[in-house]
C-alpha cells in the first residue's frame, strides 16, 4: 500500500500542513524547533482535527508519555523506532 508522506521541519510547518491537506496520522518528535511535538498535538486537536499522534523522543521517560498522552498523543516511542513507527502507522491505515 502506497502512503504520501508530508514532512516538517518544525512543529509549526506541521501545523500549517495540517491545515492545508487531509492528514490521517502524524509521527512527530517531541522535542523541535519553533513548536515542540506536544504543542503541535494540542493545538492540532483544539482546532477539530482528529488525527492519531505517535510521538518519538530520545528522551522518553514516564513523565514525558503521560504529558503526551494529557494532549492526546496515541503513543510515545523511544528513538530509535523506525520498525514500531512503520507497524503503527501501518495498523492505525490499513486495519
Amino acid at each position: 500500500d502506497a502512503l504520501n508522506i508530508l514532512t516538517a521541519k518544525n512543529g509549526s510547518e506541521a501545523l500549517d500542513i495540517i491545515k492545508q491537506h487531509q492528514i490521517d496520522c502524524v509521527v512527530s518528535d517531541i522535542k523541535m524547533p519553533v513548536m515542540d511535538g506536544l504543542t503541535l498535538c494540542r493545538l492540532t486537536h483544539e482546532l477539530g482535527y482528529e488525527i492519531p499522534f505517535i510521538f518519538c523522543s530520545g528522551h522518553a521517560c514516564e513523565l514525558l508519555e503521560k504529558k503526551s498522552k494529557d494532549v492526546g498523543g496515541l503513543a510515545l516511542l523511544p528513538k530509535p523506532c523506525f520498525l514500531e513507527i512503520e507497524e503503527m502507522v501501518h495498523g492505525l491505515l490499513f486495519t
